[in-house]
């Protein structure tokens, strides 16, 4: 009985361990004088669509920012179903719903600020970008 329950409890606790979100290693530095939101992205070449493949989140102006993650972005944009880049799109906190809503739609409407990094990029950036209001 001991040893089920020792078994029970390390698998427990490695499943919780393997499923909990932690920092990537993408680095995104707020530039501006504001606040800023992002989500990631990466393009599906199976539907066209855009899908997140970490939280986004909120930076101060002049902090940095590490999107949480179940994976890696790396992995993420490398599938075999991405088109093997990785996007970032910047808004203010009261564009959220917006974005939300259908992120898709969002990227291409033209009314957010969209960068687009392959791997190499990222991997010669030392995956840090940096965020300058245009």
């Amino acid at each position: 009985m001991i040893k089920k329950t020792n078994y029970f409890v390390l698998v427990t606790f490695l499943l919780s361990i393997s499923c909990h979100y932690h920092e990537d290693n993408l680095i995104i530095k707020n530039n501006s004088n504001k606040n800023i939101c992002y989500q990631t992205l990466t393009r599906s070449v199976v539907d066209g669509e855009y899908y997140e493949i970490s939280g986004g989140g909120e930076i101060e102006s002049h902090k940095t920012d590490s999107p949480p993650v179940r994976g890696s972005i790396e992995n993420s944009i490398e599938d075999k179903q991405s088109d093997k880049n990785l996007y970032v799109i910047f808004y203010e906190w009261k564009q959220f719903d917006f974005i939300i809503k259908d992120i898709t739609k969002s990227v291409e409407s033209g009314k957010f600020q969209v960068e687009k990094y392959s791997n190499k990029e990222l991997k010669k950036s030392n995956w840090k970008i940096n965020y300058n209001e245009k």
